[in-house]
């Protein structure tokens, strides 16, 4: 069975999907279901499941911005985009993601049959593809190495085995010599781009592509060589190596010089020097890569820096998974601790200043299609981070503060008759004049048109708004 997980801000939609497609006949099972972005990227995360039906239109994150935020974690997904809007500019934002399918509602019980059919022969394809290993089989069955080995003619000298994880945009299978020297493998995806698992003797060189390496002499050793070579990559990725080479048995790990650093950082934080400290930290990714530290110095240096936030509700890092899931790299990283020491005041002057310029951004620019994830990257904030700042400062969501922001201004249009509800939906960044009406409703308690008719239902509302 295909794993499904549903997603939509409406419960009757949910319930619909559920009902109009033949899930278990076509060969599938709904997991889980999520009425907005973050439980469906939480769920996504426990669940891994292989395709995913998004909603487009749900409050906080966009499912386009669902998509975005999946993509980045790497996790390798199929996404169904479902929506009431036959809008080009949505279609157009779906292909670039490369969305599997898009489809419009109302949805037919014809429709729905047709699309899991094209679904179940998609993936079947896909996982047939005999490149193609998941990082459970090459982690749990040691003789499925051997099996590949056989069946491809590949003949590989157990004593001399060295495992190359290689990621990049650039590489393609095709440019190796495969033959009877390397076994090459797809074996996951990471940021959207394919991780491929080379298992060979001899040195291999690359050009434009990131690699972690390790090295075993005994086929038995093979599943803890791959995720050796996985854990190089991604301390290659995070860090900033080109490549990098990690024992099976962890041996050559020197604590002492990690030791050093972290005493450094203590003395830098109890300084008080805001400079001193914002300097460190945007040299402790090159540092990092001098002293040829991995992933797992990094977690420590970064829980070390959170307590010493003595923040007692800030949450450490367990794992790998869980700091490379959270930053795309260790300069983020470092950027979110430097935030953590100094943007804990509630005044105004202690906010981050790029987070200052984000929000400004927003209060000038309301009516044009603004998301969170972009405005964050254009002001070199974390996205989880810029969301907190939203909630600890206006005391809103993102999605809460705009939306409270185009309802004061169509408010204000309102009072123009010679407008009407369509233009002024548009005006006030709504290009769908249904989604404006809902919306409008749901904020203020009734249509637009309601409330333009209603006179003294506008002075109440202008006087509560005087009260805020």
């Amino acid at each position: 069975m295909y794993k499904i997980i549903l997603v939509d801000d409406e419960p009757w939609s949910i319930i619909g999907m559920q009902k109009i497609f033949l899930w278990q006949e076509n060969g599938f099972e709904v997991v889980g279901t999520a009425n907005d972005a973050y439980m469906a990227i939480s769920l996504i995360k426990e669940l891994r499941p292989d395709v995913v039906f998004t909603d487009i239109r749900m409050p906080e994150m966009s499912g386009l911005e669902l998509i975005e935020q999946v993509k980045s974690y790497g996790i390798n997904c199929e996404f169904i985009v479902i929506s009431g809007f036959a809008e080009f500019q949505y279609a157009q934002q779906a292909l670039r993601l490369s969305v599997l399918d898009y489809i419009i509602k109302p949805i037919s019980f014809k429709s729905a049959d047709l699309l899991l059919k094209r679904l179940q022969v998609h993936l079947d394809k896909k996982y047939k593809d005999d490149d193609y290993l998941s990082m459970e089989q090459l982690s749990t069955i040691p003789g499925v190495v051997k099996e590949v080995c056989s069946k491809r003619g590949i003949d590989l000298v157990p004593q001399q085995l060295r495992v190359t994880a290689v990621w990049g945009e650039s590489f393609e299978p095709s440019t190796i010599s495969i033959g009877n020297e390397v076994l090459c493998l797809r074996v996951g995806c990471k940021y959207g781009i394919p991780v491929y698992m080379l298992l060979h003797n001899s040195s291999l060189s690359f050009s434009q592509v990131v690699t972690g390496i390790s090295i075993c002499d005994d086929f038995e050793d093979v599943p803890k060589a791959i995720k050796t070579a996985v854990f190089s990559l991604y301390t290659a990725l995070f860090i900033g190596y080109s490549n990098y080479c990690c024992d099976i048995n962890g041996k050559g790990r020197h604590n002492n010089r990690l030791e050093f650093w972290i005493n450094h950082l203590a003395k830098v934080v109890m300084s008080g020097d805001r400079t001193l400290l914002l300097t460190f930290l945007k040299e402790l990714p090159d540092i990092f890569v001098n002293e040829n530290f991995d992933l797992r110095d990094v977690i420590q240096i970064i829980n070390h820096a959170i307590l010493l936030t003595g923040d007692k509700k800030a949450e450490i890092f367990l794992d790998i998974d869980s700091i490379t899931d959270e930053f795309i790299n260790f300069q983020m990283a470092c950027d979110f601790l430097y935030n953590m020491f100094y943007d804990d005041n509630e005044d105004e002057g202690s906010v981050n200043e790029s987070f200052l310029k984000l929000r400004g951004h927003v209060n000038e620019h309301f009516t044009d299609s603004l998301s969170l994830s972009e405005l964050a990257s254009r002001y070199f904030l974390n996205f989880s981070y810029a969301s907190s700042l939203f909630k600890k400062t206006t005391g809103k969501t993102f999605s809460q503060y705009l939306t409270e922001l185009r309802m004061n201004h169509a408010r204000q249009l309102l009072s123009n008759p010679d407008l009407n509800i369509s233009e002024i939906g548009e005006l006030c960044g709504y290009e769908d004049s249904y989604y404006f009406n809902k919306v409008f409703k749901k904020h203020h308690g009734v249509p637009p048109s309601a409330y333009r008719s209603l006179p003294k239902m506008q002075n109440e509302l202008d006087a509560k708004e005087d009260c805020w």
